[in-house]
């Protein structure tokens, strides 16, 4: 059976999809002989328009390992580390900021084990955490580009207060390797996405990223344009969402050539939704 986080997820991006293009009524469409459910890999969703058969699959990509996130995160909070050379004295109260995109399984009592043992000796105290936009978020939740707050006191004393500021950025080729794992999972789905094509069914492709937040526009068109360039895999529709912020969508089409689509359009409830346009030969 499909994930039901994946299902409720295509839904929802379909339901914008629908305002933008007016498809309405829309209904799940559940077949009885689905094509796909003696393999056990039915689509994630399939819809019906008024006149139209929509099949909808996802691909998600998510974080690193925990242990190669938190390999990579513990080197690059060092490294700044070391440059400080903070010096602490017995009367300084110490407060370090860290503004870091992460994944699912990074969470503010690991990133805080690593600065213990970076700096033993130090007592540190999380007094809260508050994400950028003063949105406050719970150590348990996916956190990005979070503002995390850790305390150093030593003997209690805190008449003096020095703020420093670490960023831990991804490095190009970390962005590289992440958006390339997108190759490795697609040709899976291409046999789907075919069984559906046979039955005259619009297909619809999402590319979830949930590890990064993604800046460079050029970069995440190359990297898809490679994934798909060795692939006998023709959806009707791409749809790349970023889902770097849990509560800020921002889905962009990717073309097969490469071109991007720079017309706004804004949604109920899109913070940024990009004008789709069919993939064009």
């Amino acid at each position: 059976m499909t994930n039901q986080r994946d299902e409720k997820l295509c839904r929802h991006l379909f339901e914008e999809f629908s305002r933008r293009f007016s498809l309405s009524p829309l209904k799940i469409w559940c077949p009885d002989n689905d094509p796909n459910e003696a393999n056990n890999s039915r689509i994630d969703l399939a819809v019906k328009t008024d006149k139209e058969l929509f099949a909808i699959e996802l691909t998600s990509v998510g974080p690193y390992s925990g242990f190669e996130r938190d390999a990579n995160l513990s080197g690059e909070v060092e490294k700044r580390l070391d440059r400080l050379e903070l010096g602490i004295s017995a009367n300084e109260h110490v407060s370090i900021c860290l503004p870091i995109c992460w994944g699912d399984e990074i969470t503010v009592s690991r990133l805080s084990r690593h600065l213990s043992d970076l700096m033993p000796g130090v007592l540190e105290e999380l007094r809260g955490q508050q994400a950028i936009g003063g949105q406050q978020k719970t150590a348990k939740r996916r956190l990005e580009k979070l503002t995390v707050q850790f305390f150093l006191v030593e003997r209690g004393f805190r008449n003096k207060s020095t703020f420093v500021k670490l960023l831990v950025d991804c490095d190009l080729e970390l962005e590289k390797q992440r958006l390339s794992r997108f190759a490795s999972k697609l040709p899976s789905k291409a046999q789907k996405l075919h069984n559906w094509k046979a039955r005259k069914a619009k297909t619809l492709l999402i590319l979830e990223d949930r590890d990064l937040q993604i800046s460079n526009e050029a970069l995440v068109a190359s990297a898809v344009h490679c994934a798909f360039s060795n692939l006998n895999l023709d959806p009707d529709y791409i749809l790349y969402l970023d889902a770097s912020y849990s509560d800020k969508w921002t889905i962009l089409p990717i073309l097969l050539n490469g071109v991007w689509d720079s017309g706004l359009y804004d949604c109920e409830n899109l913070q940024r939704f990009w004008h789709i346009k069919p993939l064009v030969d």
